[in-house]
């Protein structure tokens, strides 16, 4: 497939920035809609396919987000440390897996009556205790894997090499523990895994490419790393990252104002979804058919002056009209001890 650009949507991008409307679809264009008012750092999205409602972090402002799409209806909890993901435990409503600073939690929430609680998994990164978790996903067996990021001052500017990519083990015989996959990294992000649970899909942002490693799933171990896309003159850099059933990657370029759908298996860019934001941070498919791409945005760190410019930078947005279907996010599985 060619890469995309589409002229009239550029038009309508310029049209969005000043009046803070909505983009619609001309044609087979895709159709991509604020459903959010702007938050601090919006991150982690993860489509709950059981309970069909989105759930994603503002890190900065350190909440979570539970917004149902049938009822428009948005629930929120706030933590005292950085928040940068959420990801709902199999068969357990209520429960879920979320990382605070360092620590990676069971969040019990009952968005409802509003009771909240958190109880340990794992502490990590204790040669850098100025880290923070960052990105992550749960395997096809519900075993978490998410990595941390250098300490960040300001918005931006990231120490290097500091930062570590986990596997967290859900043996049910031993305490919960968080097993080294790869250091040093910076800015441990993406995830994604081919649908034969194969391949896992893997970015460390500075580093500007998207590498492959096979997977064994049954053993949750990963091995021949590879390079899959370098985005060389592509705009951003690889932030958030999911995969459709065709087997294609859909990325995040934070700094470039949009997202990518390449072909991990060519390298090849097919498809570039402009946006009105320059910070766009993560995506995932939802909705009953899984042809909802939603998208995650950020304004911390913008100047006035940007801001002006990008006035619903840090706003939640889905793309319709793509004739692409996602894949399922997985649910976590806890088996582990906790270290309570």
């Amino acid at each position: 497939m060619a890469t995309v650009t589409t002229a009239v949507l550029w038009v309508v991008l310029t049209i969005l920035r000043s009046c803070q409307c909505e983009i619609k679809a001309v044609g087979d264009a895709p159709i991509i809609s604020r459903i959010s008012q702007p938050i601090a750092h919006g991150e982690g999205p993860h489509w709950d396919d059981t309970e069909q409602v989105l759930y994603y972090v503002d890190i900065a402002g350190q909440t979570i987000h539970r917004y149902d799409p049938n009822t428009q209806l948005e629930k929120t909890i706030t933590f005292s440390k950085p928040v940068s993901l959420v990801v709902p435990i199999k068969d357990q409503k209520y429960k879920f897996v979320v990382t605070l600073g360092l620590d990676m939690m069971i969040l019990t929430w009952d968005w409802d009556s509003g009771f909240n609680y958190v109880s340990p998994l794992v502490s990590v990164d204790q040669h850098s205790p100025r880290n923070r978790w960052n990105d992550g996903k749960a395997d096809a067996n519900g075993r978490m894997w998410a990595g941390t990021m250098g300490f960040e001052e300001p918005v931006g500017v990231v120490a290097m090499n500091t930062a570590t990519f986990y596997r967290v083990d859900n043996n049910p015989l031993v305490p919960c523990r968080a097993d080294l996959m790869r250091r040093p990294v910076s800015i441990s992000n993406g995830l994604a895994w081919s649908s034969d649970s194969r391949t896992l899909y893997y970015t460390d942002t500075p580093t500007r490419r998207v590498d492959a490693y096979d997977f064994d799933l049954a053993q949750g171990n990963i091995s021949n790393p590879r390079t899959v896309f370098e985005f060389g003159n592509t705009a951003g850099n690889p932030d958030g990252m999911t995969i459709d059933s065709d087997g294609n990657l859909w990325i995040a370029c934070w700094g470039g104002s949009q997202v990518i759908q390449i072909d991990p298996n060519t390298g090849r860019l097919l498809r570039q979804i402009k946006l009105p934001v320059e910070r766009v941070t993560s995506v995932v498919f939802g909705g009953p058919r899984l042809d909802t791409l939603f998208v995650t945005s950020m304004r911390a760190g913008l100047s006035p002056k940007q801001l002006r410019q990008q006035p619903l930078a840090g706003a939640l947005w889905q793309v319709t009209n793509l004739h692409v279907t996602g894949t399922i996010s997985n649910p976590a599985i806890v088996n582990c001890k906790c270290n309570s």
